[in-house]
């Protein structure tokens, strides 16, 4: 049993045959083939909600060892070589995610599941090579032997949560903002005892929020100060109302019922069906 420890990472991962550094580093240098940024989650309000990546959203990527789901649910590597795994993050663009978690199963001492959550930017002509960039991971460790239990990612490097889900950003520090996409990376190790060291579904927290607004004021009588400039600023940014007319908002006047069915039509996106 030799750790190996991946110093970019910030990780340590223990493993009999672990991914080689190289294979590891190369793979976080690799566009993501598939867009995490999906629109599954319904769930409207401040609330935290919670997201099911289940185990058939992961998709083997590094390793040549079959793999296998001896039980329902879960992942495992089958031969004496590692599996890694990645699935999108299955959250809209817009909420903040507050905690990452995996469901695992390790019943070996001398193996881990070691997974990430990674943020992957997409080339562009300020940053021409296609980078993942590691946000937080964790790791079953070895002995004692854990069983079965929900493994939480902890921050890597400069990452806080919460995460702020969004289409574009510069997380590789190159100073230009690229097509961003999350995902959730696996290292599935070869057990000694088939099956004894497996991972299944994928748990994420997350809320939806209202941002500060921006520095500068869309209306002439609702300024940075007012109790309810973001909420305001809000509702101009979605499209769902131009104020009242003459660079107004107009916040203390009453809302009729026709413009009540504007605002509401606007922010359900209704339409008449076929």
């Amino acid at each position: 049993m030799r750790p190996r420890v991946f110093a970019s990472l910030g990780l340590v991962l223990l493993a009999a045959a672990p991914l080689a550094a190289q294979d590891f580093e190369a793979l976080l240098a690799t566009p993501v083939p598939e867009v995490g940024n999906s629109d599954r989650p319904k769930q409207y309000g401040g609330g935290a909600n919670t997201t099911i990546v289940p185990i058939q959203s992961f998709v083997p990527i590094v390793g040549g060892a079959p793999y296998a789901s001896q039980v329902q649910g879960y992942y495992g590597a089958t031969t004496l070589a590692d599996v890694t795994f990645w699935a999108p993050l299955e959250v809209a663009v817009g909420v903040q995610v507050e905690q990452v978690c995996l469901e695992t199963f390790d019943n070996d001492d001398l193996e881990a599941i070691t997974f990430l959550l990674v943020g992957g930017e997409a080339g562009s002509a300020g940053n021409p090579t296609p980078a993942g960039v590691p946000l937080a991971g964790a790791s079953t460790g070895v002995a004692p032997v854990p069983g079965y239990g929900l493994l939480c990612a902890t921050p890597i490097g400069n990452f806080t949560y919460p995460l702020s889900v969004r289409t574009r950003g510069n997380l590789n520090g190159t100073g230009t903002d690229s097509t961003v996409q999350y995902y959730i990376l696996v290292s599935a190790p070869a057990p000694r005892t088939a099956f004894a060291v497996t991972f299944g579904a994928a748990v994420i927290t997350w809320r939806r929020v209202v941002p500060a607004g921006p520095a500068t004021a869309t209306f002439n009588d609702v300024p940075t100060t007012h109790i309810f400039y973001r909420w305001i600023e809000t509702l101009a940014a979605s499209g769902i109302t131009g104020g009242c007319g003459g660079g107004g908002y107009c916040p203390d006047a009453p809302v009729t019922r026709g413009q009540m069915a504007v605002f509401i039509s606007q922010s359900l996106g209704l339409y008449f069906p076929n």
